[in-house]
């Protein structure tokens, strides 16, 4: 502090700086950088090549050509989020039936299905068009979400 005041006295004392506290320059704070939030809800473009055949695996006699969006639900039984949202999905699709085929797979039992589709966050639901993975809503969700993720599913496939 005594050195401050020296070099304020020999150097400043003329323009009267002396008695000016110094202080920093006011500046706008910076913006805080926010995570974006996991597009559940969208269309996600890259699904594992073997993610595919997986409708073979759950339900060999079905036809994936007739027109209907098959569903996959992927959840673990002893997981709260998945027993939750299997009533939601079920009464949503029971609106419009004839679009709808909802197939289970229970990742306690079969986990290899969970790796084949790059599964790591339950519940997940994959939508199949025509055979081929279009669309994912993963985690827990509210029968408003699972709404708007049915009707953002294409009829037709890729």
């Amino acid at each position: 502090m005594i050195a401050r005041v020296a070099v304020c006295v020999a150097l400043l004392f003329a323009a009267g700086a002396c008695n000016r506290k110094e202080t920093p320059a006011a500046r706008p704070p910076k913006p805080v950088p926010r995570p974006r939030p996991p597009a559940a809800d969208t269309a996600r473009p890259a699904f594992p090549d073997s993610c595919a055949g997986i409708l073979k695996t759950l339900a060999p006699d079905i036809d994936v050509h007739d027109g209907r969006v098959v569903l996959v639900l992927f959840i673990a039984a002893w997981a709260m989020p998945s027993r939750e949202i299997i009533p939601i999905v079920e009464s949503e699709i029971a609106q419009d039936a004839q679009r709808w085929r909802l197939l289970k797979a229970d990742l306690t039992r079969e986990s290899q299905l969970g790796d084949r589709c790059g599964i790591q966050i339950i519940p997940m639901l994959i939508a199949f068009v025509n055979g081929q993975p279009v669309s994912q809503l993963d985690g827990a969700a509210t029968a408003r979400r699972v709404r708007k993720f049915l009707e953002a599913i294409p009829s037709t496939g890729p």
